[in-house]
């Protein structure tokens, strides 16, 4: 904290031995008003708060259920609130949203004692198997709409497909673009982070994963485009977004360098000295300092 500008600093005694430090940017003090926080702080704390709370009851929740007591005689005796799910893989109504029920949820068999688990969110949750459905066919009368959907909707695309292999042949023997009857955008200049009016972002990443001169196709949810590439031109030296992306690219790549420098001098500091670190246990110890 004593360098006024980027740098390295001079050899510094730790605990590993001396070490260089790099300061790569001096960032500005920003202060923010009390009054401008004071919800999103409340919000934090209370949350944090109701995390600890619902923390200190999981043990004697896991007594309760260790002792027998079924969810009902849990929601009756404690704050938790007793529901029931119709759950299949994919479902993502109320608490099967979260991804650590859905994953017990896949797990659970009829043998299973109920035992408290917690959420994402610091929320905790026991669940019991009541039933499990087989899988069964869908009734007509609620299948009928879908089906004939589908069945319009794969009907499209295979005319659109074989439309597309007639159209791409023309074009390969010779034809134009404008010669074929259609509309036809022409597209110039055009990068990565390019938006064009009427294609999903996968359109313009299949575009330019195609060679010079290449005609390719594309299937949308209800069209199917087709695009040639008439020429692959090198990246403008002067645009500030290229010096932004290389820039980016250039910090990407120090960084890595520096990382990978001091993963290997203290692996040698290690094998000098005979030790060994184990990094879990570091970072569960400093995940608990404030």
């Amino acid at each position: 904290f004593a360098l006024a500008e980027p740098g390295i600093t001079e050899p510094l005694e730790t605990g590993l031995g001396p070490a260089l430090i790099r300061v790569n940017a001096i960032l500005a003090a920003r202060t923010t008003a009390f009054e401008d926080v004071r919800d999103v702080l409340h919000q934090e704390f209370a949350a944090d708060s109701a995390r600890r709370l619902i923390a200190d009851q999981i043990a004697e929740l896991d007594d309760l259920l260790a002792g027998g007591a079924t969810l009902e005689e849990l929601a009756g005796e404690t704050d938790m609130q007793l529901g029931q799910i119709n759950w299949t893989e994919g479902s993502t109504d109320s608490i099967a949203a979260y991804e650590g029920f859905a994953n017990a949820a896949g797990l659970i068999t009829a043998d299973d004692f109920p035992e408290i688990s917690e959420l994402d969110d610091g929320g905790i949750f026991a669940m019991r198997l009541d039933e499990l459905v087989p899988e069964h066919p869908e009734t007509y009368d609620n299948a009928r709409d879908q089906v004939i959907a589908a069945v319009k909707a794969d009907t499209l695309t295979n005319r659109l497909q074989d439309d597309a292999s007639v159209l791409v042949a023309q074009l390969e023997g010779g034809a134009t673009l404008s010669s074929l009857g259609h509309p036809v955008t022409v597209q110039t200049h055009a990068t990565r982070t390019t938006f064009i009016d009427g294609t999903a972002p996968e359109f313009l990443a299949t575009v330019f994963g195609a060679q010079k001169g290449q005609t390719i196709t594309y299937k949308g949810e209800d069209s199917l485009l087709i695009a040639h590439v008439s020429d692959i031109l090198e990246p403008d030296a002067n645009d500030p977004d290229i010096e932004t992306i290389r820039t980016a690219l250039r910090d990407d790549v120090i960084q890595s360098l520096g990382q990978d420098a001091l993963t290997a001098f203290t692996r040698a500091l290690q094998a000098e000295a005979g030790i060994s670190l184990n990094q879990t246990a570091i970072n569960a110890v400093h995940a608990q300092f404030p």
